[in-house]
């Protein structure tokens, strides 16, 4: 998207004196995310298949930018005056999204929890965005005796109705065991609709006490 430097919109026009003491940053972040979501939600209309995609995934990086600074950013009417139908302003999720959804949700709980708690968002990282092969997806915290300590999330989402359809990985659970007093997994659950219908936070005591881990895969090693 290119600055508009005519505008006063993205960056400022004129001269503001030693310090730049009259610049407001918030109001041109705001302008630039909306500008760019504005542009990504205009494009989606006629996008398909990996283009789609590719769009739908910019939006939500938006979104979560917008999240993360407590900015707002307005859906805008479509050429019949309405909004599309979706979740609150945000695009429908593809299936093989179901995940990444999941995530979201979490992390914007987390980043209320630290709110009420007086931290700000900062507090809260969505760690798997950048390293996906972390063996959690959320760095939050927690009140204990002396303040606040690091809680460390992996989430697990599924739209099973009969049970949850889920996998962890033997390094998962090895984190989970090394920081047994500061993680928790959490199941997300979702209805066909993508609507959250359940979430359940549990640490490894509760997780092996309630499930079974069943070996899917073995390493093959040569006899002899």
């Amino acid at each position: 998207m290119p600055y508009d430097t005519q505008a006063n919109r993205h960056i400022p026009r004129g001269r503001f004196g030693y310090g730049l003491r009259n610049l407001d940053p918030i109001n041109y972040a705001q302008n630039i995310l909306q500008d760019a979501y504005n542009g990504a939600m205009a494009a989606l209309q006629d996008a398909a298949g990996p283009a789609r995609f590719v769009i739908e995934r910019e939006i939500r990086v938006l979104q979560n930018i917008a999240a993360y600074y407590g900015l707002d950013l307005i859906q805008q009417p479509n050429e019949s005056g309405n909004r599309p139908e979706d979740r609150g302003g945000e695009i429908p999720a593809p299936d093989q999204e179901i995940g990444f959804l999941g995530e979201q949700v979490i992390f914007d709980r987390e980043v209320d929890k630290a709110r009420v708690l007086g931290l700000g968002p900062g507090a809260v990282e969505w760690v798997s965005q950048a390293v996906p092969q972390c063996p959690y997806d959320i760095k939050t915290v927690r009140r204990n005796g002396t303040g606040y300590a690091d809680h460390y999330l992996e989430v697990k989402t599924t739209k099973a109705e009969d049970g949850p359809n889920v996998y962890i990985s033997s390094g998962q659970l090895a984190f989970l065991k090394d920081h047994e007093m500061a993680s928790s997994v959490v199941i997300v659950r979702f209805n066909a609709q993508e609507q959250v219908t359940e979430i359940t936070d549990l640490n490894l005591h509760e997780l092996l006490g309630e499930f079974d881990l069943v070996p899917i895969k073995y390493k093959l090693h040569r006899r002899g």
